[in-house]
């Protein structure tokens, strides 16, 4: 089993931006690139960006793994509505 990072087990929340956060709930809620960018109004080069600052952080090897390790730090809430405006 492979370990995470110190920091993400340190202080979870403060690792990661404002924009990186939305990023993950975007992904949790099934959106994909083209969809992110349009929602938050950048590039896809920018979102492309943003999600591998936020794997690099979270020691994630996937999109989905960056979600599930979000969820079990606390980065994202369970009880959040799927679609809510982040």
């Amino acid at each position: 089993m492979r370990r995470q990072s110190q920091t993400a087990a340190t202080a979870p929340r403060a690792i990661l931006t404002d924009d990186e956060v939305q990023i993950l709930n975007l992904l949790a809620d099934g959106h994909d690139r083209p969809a992110i960018a349009q929602h938050l109004r950048v590039s896809i080069r920018t979102v492309l960006d943003r999600r591998s600052s936020v794997r690099v952080k979270l020691s994630a090897r996937s999109d989905p793994h960056a979600v599930a390790i979000a969820f079990r730090l606390g980065i994202l809430a369970a009880d959040r509505r799927a679609g809510a405006d982040t």
